[in-house]
């Protein structure tokens, strides 16, 4: 028999970047086994009742990180499904400086 996995919770109130004001609705972080999730107070999804949105959602897929978001409540697929397989370390570019002749 399979046990119910619990997810490790931190709940953080986020300031508000334009106005360095707190912002007072928080925000719960749900690390899982396999995603993390993002639940934003008075965000969710259509179908879920008020409470319950986990509106975003990393995971790795296929061997990349991606993060799906759900931007619109009344939309039940995800409005964004973000690989960043090009925000790898490893995909830099090293900036090359080129040197002109004075002449």
């Amino acid at each position: 028999m399979e046990t119910q996995e619990t997810p490790v919770s931190l709940s953080v109130s986020l300031r508000d970047a334009a106005e360095d004001q707190l912002y007072v609705s928080p925000v719960c972080v749900r690390v899982w086994r396999d995603h993390i999730t993002l639940d934003l107070e008075e965000h969710g999804l259509n179908e879920l009742e008020s409470g319950c949105g986990e509106i975003i959602y990393l995971e790795r897929y296929e061997g990349s990180l991606r993060l799906i978001v759900w931007a619109d409540i009344n939309d039940a697929d995800p409005t964004h499904v973000i690989d960043l397989s090009s925000a790898l370390e490893s995909n830099r570019r090293v900036a090359t400086t080129e040197t002109t002749a004075p002449w």
